[in-house]
């Protein structure tokens, strides 16, 4: 019996081919994006899972609020592992990673600046054992100072194999001797946020790096021993504030904390930091949970959609099954009987699809990682629980989507059927027309969400920040001009299309200092936080910023190298409304003298932070010497590739044996956004396939009303009717339900939008022209399906249709 159930669908499927293909395509289609959703979400889910025991580690972090100014952080103080292994009971292990900066590694053949390396304590690879050993001793590998640990890619970098590296050695920069290759480890998986090229042994900094608790500088990790709770933990760890840590803090800021302001730990779990972890100082950008959930939604939104298709398209189509129904029934089919044929039917044709839509799937994700900068790989084959999970999923929208078209084909009453009556009822179909309006339901809404969200990321790409980030050049390591930086930048500005230049330790778009202040008289007693950044006297012209109060830093003035300018942020948090003349006293920091900088110039609040928050206090100084940093230049972007090159042959002269890194500031901080930009990539892509799987079933359902309605078509056009009027009929019902769908979609949509919206600290004013926006591309991509169906059979002639009653 099952196997005449199967030739029967086949012959079905055959007989009718216009209803087979965009049914089995639009759920192909469906099935092959969900995939791919599921596959990305997959992906964002198990970040640092490959690690034995990952549900016992956890990431120590700080937070607190300073004057009202809040502050967190992914780093903590190098000195808190000696304290936390000594003092906290419940604590199995401990290590530290970091990252200091960019160094210029060489070898006798090549040399490069590295970015990923980073210094871990001795046990890191012990710790975190999910990474792979190629060669060497795990636990001895970061042993000794200058140790340097290589991964697969590196090694082939910069000796072209991975055999025969242990004792090879490598120039590090700023090393009086040269680092030894104690071991080369497989490259770190994409899906883990501590990703490293290079790793070097963090005893070879101890001694600077754990001078003091005031300087947050290294990602310490902690695992549980069983039987412990992380909050038990956590609140042994906060307790080493009260006991030594606080002392440390008055000592070194020489502030004593009011009872407002706060300090504490938090425990962030191992497999948490990827999706829930968005705090100052991150290893790498991390991901962001709500946006892998609205993937999930796509992807529960496709499905639907080419459920509903293919519900929408059978019950449609149940007029040309009727009479092979009602034979059935007579000749002793039960409905039981009939109810199964029709869900085998569609559970044979959803597998069908499945197999399209692993190819489809094949095909997409290549262009689905380029379009998304990703590297997900479809093994899913190599997983044999994947694959039952795949087609128990197929199987479950076959049925899901078959049992409705199967319940209602099997309620014909054959007497009525064969007389040919009782068939207006099949076109009027209330639960067709639910259907119906769903679809349009989703399509608005999908492409109303899509029009948001990309307004809203171009909105954060391009609104004014308050300085000139166009056609400037950042060029990476301005330390590597040494003494140089003044003839370097002289040797430039004599280009006509360099219009001027600047040396800073940080640009606008990444991480500035965070510094205690205080201001000296009559608040001498309060701590206020400040972000800072060091320059030279080009960096306001060079940036066009604008001044609100007083001026910038001039060397026609030679005390200014004890002076400072503030933006308009820091000027309130100082509670004056007139700070030229202030001083800022900054407390020790390491074995440095404290410092007093004279507030000089006010300049107006610009965004040197990305737009997912609020401006910040701000406080300018100038660089004392030539610190690891960028050189900013101005350029005429006429002929941007021949002044960068003309500037690369000056950055060759002054500094030769380091490599020429440059981007442009604009794209560097518009990364940023890299989340978002993603997301929207993804509602444009999805939203696009959802219409188009929307807009098959929409062409065969109207298709086939159409056919249904061929003989009142016929007998309106013999009584006089026009076929603009005939037109307007065959339409009217569809519009009708289009219009409760849209205002359905928008009621939504607006909650959706509002929530969405609301994560963001400047965001767009939602207008309603994107609303009927939405309506608009719905009508334009329906349309042409309702006139091509409507205008082929008005202009029939009506005895055509009338021929057969």
């Amino acid at each position: 019996m099952f196997f005449n159930f199967i030739k029967v669908t086949l012959r079905n499927i055959a007989s009718h081919k216009l209803f087979s293909v965009i049914n089995i395509f639009g759920l192909a289609v469906g099935i092959a994006c969900a995939l791919i959703i599921i596959l990305y979400i997959n992906h964002e889910i198990n970040y640092d899972k490959f690690h034995p025991d990952y549900q016992s580690v956890y990431r120590i972090t700080v937070e607190g609020n300073l004057q009202g100014v809040e502050f967190s952080s992914a780093t903590t103080s190098a000195k808190m592992g000696a304290y936390v292994k000594k003092h906290v009971e419940g604590v199995e292990d401990i290590t530290r990673v970091t990252r200091l900066g960019a160094w210029l590694i060489a070898t006798d053949s090549v040399r490069f600046n590295e970015d990923d390396l980073l210094f871990a304590d001795s046990n890191f690879l012990t710790f975190f054992s999910g990474f792979k050993i190629i060669d060497g001793d795990a636990q001895t590998m970061l042993l000794e100072p200058k140790s340097l640990v290589l991964t697969e890619s590196s090694a082939l970098k910069y000796f072209g194999s991975t055999k025969a590296l242990i004792g090879k050695k490598v120039k590090v920069e700023a090393a009086n001797k040269p680092y030894t290759v104690t071991g080369v480890v497989s490259d770190p998986p994409s899906h883990t946020h501590v990703g490293f090229d290079m790793l070097a042994s963090l005893s070879t900094y101890e001694n600077i790096l754990a001078y003091t608790f005031a300087s947050n500088n290294v990602y310490s990790y902690i695992r549980i021993k069983d039987g412990y709770e992380s909050s038990t933990v956590l609140e042994q760890i906060n307790g080493l504030y009260d006991s030594y840590i606080h002392t440390d803090l008055v000592k070194i800021m020489d502030y004593e904390f009011d009872p407002e302001d706060s300090y504490r730990f938090n425990l962030q779990a191992l497999e948490d930091i990827h999706l829930y972890s968005d705090l100052q100082a991150e290893l790498h950008p991390n991901g962001n949970a709500i946006y892998v959930s609205y993937l999930g939604v796509i992807a529960m939104i496709i499905l639907i959609v080419a459920c509903l298709n293919f519900m929408n398209l059978s019950t449609a189509n149940s007029t040309n099954r009727s009479f092979e129904v009602s034979l059935r029934k007579v000749v002793g089919a039960n409905k039981r009987y009939l109810i199964f044929q029709f869900l085998i039917e569609a559970v044979v044709i959803s597998l069908l699809a499945l197999t399209i839509a692993l190819l489809l799937a094949e095909l997409i994700l290549p262009l689905f990682n380029n379009y998304l900068d990703l590297s997900l790989e479809f093994g899913l084959f190599s997983n044999l629980k994947a694959v039952l999970l795949i087609l128990l999923l197929t199987a479950g929208v076959g049925i899901l989507a078959g049992s409705y078209p199967a319940i209602f084909i099997a309620s014909f009453d054959p007497v009525k059927v064969l007389n040919k009556r009782g068939m207006h009822g099949l076109r009027s179909s209330k639960i067709r027309s639910v259907f119906v309006v769903l679809q349009f339901f989703i399509a608005v809404l999908v492409i109303l969400l899509t029009i948001v969200v990309y307004s809203q990321v171009n909105f954060m790409m391009s609104k004014e920040l308050g300085f000139d980030n166009e056609d400037i050049l950042v060029i990476r390591r301005s330390d590597a001009l040494k003494d140089n930086m003044e003839a370097f930048k002289k040797d430039i500005l004599k280009h006509p299309d360099v219009l001027a230049s600047t040396n800073t330790n940080s640009i606008p778009g990444r991480d500035f200092y965070l510094n205690t202040f205080k201001l000296k008289g009559e608040r001498e007693e309060s701590a206020l936080l400040f972000n800072q950044v060091f320059v030279n006297y080009d960096f306001f012209n060079t940036y066009d910023l604008e001044l609100a109060q007083g001026r910038f830093l001039d060397s026609s003035y030679p005390n200014d190298t004890l002076s400072c300018v503030i933006n308009e942020s820091a000027a309130r948090l100082m509670g004056l409304s007139y700070p030229i003349g202030a001083e800022l006293v900054q407390p020790r920091i390491m074995k440095e003298e404290e410092r007093n900088y004279k507030v000089i110039g006010v300049v107006k609040d610009f965004h040197f932070q990305s737009l997912n928050q609020a401006i910040k206090p701000l406080v300018i100084c100038l660089m004392p010497g030539n610190w690891e940093g960028y050189v900013s230049v101005k350029v005429n972007s006429d002929d941007a590739l021949n002044t960068i090159s003309a500037i690369e042959q000056a950055w060759y002269k002054y500094a030769p044996e380091y490599p020429f890194v440059h981007f442009f500031l604009e794209e560097d901080f518009n990364k940023n956004y890299d989340a978002l930009v993603k997301l929207r990539r993804v509602f444009i892509i999805f939203s696009l396939l959802s219409i188009f799987i929307a807009s098959l079933g929409l062409y065969g359902l109207i298709s086939n009303a159409a056919n249904q309605r061929k003989q009142e078509i016929g007998i309106r056009k013999a009584l006089g009717a026009s076929n603009f009027h005939l037109v307007f009929i065959l339409a009217k019902e569809t519009f009708n339900l289009m219009g409760i769908s849209t205002v359905l979609a928008w009621m939504v949509a607006f909650f959706a939008i509002q929530y969405w919206l609301s994560d963001f600290y400047y965001s767009i004013s939602v207008n309603p022209l994107q609303y009927i926006g939405a309506l608009v591309i719905v009508l334009l991509i329906t349309l042409p399906s309702i006139l091509y169906h409507s205008l082929r059979l008005v202009e029939k002639e009506p005895g055509i249709a009338l021929k057969y009653e």
